[in-house]
């Protein structure tokens, strides 16, 4: 491990928690694709244990808070937060009610949503799955087109008037 890697392990009293090499892998290689069972493979565990180690990795504490260290790390880098997401998100939302991505680009709202949500679940970032889960089981693609095609009925009924 380096010194990188040695600031940013769990500590308990002032002393870091021990991680075997492969954890410390098995760490660094979640935050690739959050994918328990292919970061264990890519750190080196077995492939027919993989998923069974993935999830106990995940479930140990030092493990859990290692990835929780490395992604706040990762998170400062790249100066992702949840401010980030929800800006974009309701720039997403702008676009859509003035029908610039459905009009001229099919697709792509559907596709951009999800680089979104992914960027989301790579911050810890809730905004979507919360919104979601008191709604309704629906995409965000559909509730983003379906409030753009209500504001635009809006806009239509007091043109009319």
């Amino acid at each position: 491990m380096s010194d990188k890697d040695f600031e940013a392990m769990p500590m308990i009293g002032g002393r870091p928690m021990k991680l075997t090499d492969k954890q410390a892998a098995f760490c660094r290689e979640y935050l690739r694709d959050l994918n328990a069972t292919q970061a264990a493979i890519r750190a080196g565990y077995s492939k027919k244990t993989a998923r069974q180690t993935g999830t106990e990795n995940l479930s140990k504490p030092a493990v859990s808070t290692y990835i929780s260290k490395l992604m706040a790390k990762r998170n400062e880098r790249c100066e992702i937060d949840a401010d980030y997401v929800l800006k974009e998100a309701d720039q997403l939302y702008r676009l859509a009610k003035q029908e610039l991505l459905t009009k001229f680009i099919p697709g792509l709202l559907g596709g951009t949503l999800k680089a979104l949500e992914l960027t989301g679940k790579h911050v810890d970032v809730q905004a979507f799955k919360d919104r979601l889960d008191v709604t309704t089981t629906v995409t965000m693609e559909d509730y983003v087109l379906k409030k753009a095609k209500e504001r635009a009925g809006d806009e239509e009924t007091s043109r009319v008037h």
